[in-house]
């Protein structure tokens, strides 16, 4: 068995030194998958199902709904109420963004502003979050090895 897909290199040379011991890896989740799945699924907690916190999981697939559909929402409100402002218009027109915020309103422009904020902010905790089920995932993966010891 090839435990440094499996745990830390240290631990790794501990379960080397133990040739006789037949152990499965039937509940072990790869270094290598636990990385694939942080960075692919972080955003919606599928790495935090995969370790076994569920409750965790679904905290972050929650967060990140709700920061998504806040954002799409701010941002229809600000365009229905840009386009329906321009709609009546006709001929070649310039638009900024100052033209936008004065006809949206700062506040919308605020709010829209701070949940971007937000995501970004939401985003660099998923990949320190990341870096913790990975963690936790060797941790894991020791413990069934250890288990497994006779």
């Amino acid at each position: 068995m090839e435990f440094e897909k499996y745990v830390s290199e240290l631990d790794s040379l501990e379960f080397s030194k133990l040739k006789s011991q037949k152990f499965e890896d039937k509940d072990l989740i790869e270094k290598k998958s636990m990385v694939i799945i942080s960075v692919l699924g972080g955003l919606i907690g599928v790495d935090r199902y995969m370790i076994g916190d569920k409750a965790k999981g679904v905290i972050k697939s929650v967060s990140f709904a709700s920061i998504f559909i806040s954002i799409i929402t701010v941002l229809t409100i600000i365009t229905k109420k840009v386009l329906d402002y321009y709609g009546n218009v006709t001929g070649n027109i310039t638009v900024t963004i100052k033209d936008n915020i004065a006809i949206a309103g700062k506040g919308l422009f605020s709010l829209m502003y701070a949940l971007i904020a937000l995501f970004v902010f939401y985003v660099a905790f998923v990949i320190f979050d990341g870096y913790l089920c990975y963690e936790k995932n060797l941790k894991n993966n020791y413990k069934i090895l250890k288990s497994q010891i006779k």
